[in-house]
């Protein structure tokens, strides 16, 4: 059996680094695909290419910081469920670019079993209600997509939601105010942390890696968190951070930054690993 990793994209209308993209997926060039794509596009327009249309599942309402975007990312994994082979899920935005060639990236993928997510310890969220926070930029094994999937049709995962969702809301003194987490930075990893176990237990880590999929760039000086996109000139300047990064795809980028970046972390990364060995057999002979 050839694993599948299943591209999910879920879109306004588009992905922004078009070229981008068509010249990765170009890459899987081999007798058999090693890849799949779904989408779940808000609003189809003229700038929504073929490849997108094609593999796209019947759009829902969406929203920033809404439920239904785990919904809508629910539905491209029952599409892709639907396809045995199929077995690493990841969900990107239209913002995303692949940060290693197609080859270098499906080894990196495939040599681990496990799922990915990166978690935030630090977040308010955490202290006060005691959910986790983790990105929504995952990547999922096939036990952990049918397992998502679960958390929307059974009824043990209904009245998991119906709970869990009165925990997204808590009073927050500094802004002497109410503040709600959103849904699908929430529900996801606190529905495996459920099933699985605490991050901390052999449950967990059986099935998950603490890792990020996706590299983010958060402003440190606004009040609340919001990613800041690179200019080509920030690029160049956070290569070494994003390369390093143990990420697969990058976010929020100029089209300038985004061609620079983009598939260019295979040189970088071996790169840096000849620099550490150098430093090391200079230190220690």
């Amino acid at each position: 059996m050839v694993k599948k990793i299943a591209f999910c994209f879920l879109l306004y209308d588009t992905v922004l680094h078009r070229e981008i993209w068509e010249k990765f997926f170009q890459q899987d060039c081999g007798k058999k695909k090693t890849h799949s794509i779904y989408s779940h596009i808000k609003t189809v327009t003229k700038d929504t290419p073929q490849w997108l249309k094609k593999s796209r599942v019947r759009s829902i309402k969406t929203g920033w910081c809404e439920e239904n975007l785990v919904s809508a990312w629910i539905k491209m994994i029952r599409e892709a469920l639907k396809d045995p082979d199929n077995a690493y899920f990841v969900i990107l935005s239209g913002e995303c670019i692949p940060l290693f060639d197609y080859k270098k990236l499906y080894k990196k993928v495939t040599a681990s079993k496990k799922s990915r997510i990166n978690i935030d310890y630090a977040v308010k969220s955490y202290a006060v209600t005691g959910l986790y926070y983790a990105d929504q930029w995952v990547l999922l094994n096939r036990k952990c997509a049918k397992l998502l999937v679960d958390m929307k049709d059974t009824k043990h995962g209904k009245e998991w939601l119906k709970d869990t969702r009165k925990r997204l809301c808590y009073y927050d003194d500094d802004d002497d105010d109410d503040f709600c987490s959103c849904p699908d930075e929430i529900l996801p990893i606190n529905w495996f942390v459920h099933n699985f176990g605490k991050p901390t237990t052999k449950g967990f880590k059986s099935q998950i890696r603490e890792i990020p999929t996706t590299y983010t760039y958060w402003d440190p000086m606004a009040r609340k968190p919001h990613p800041e996109k690179f200019t080509l000139e920030k690029a160049k300047k956070f290569e070494k951070d994003i390369c390093s990064s143990g990420a697969l795809f990058a976010r929020k980028f100029e089209p300038s930054a985004g061609t620079f970046v983009a598939m260019n972390c295979n040189k970088k990364t071996s790169t840096y690993k000849k620099m550490l060995k150098k430093m090391r057999k200079h230190i220690f002979f």
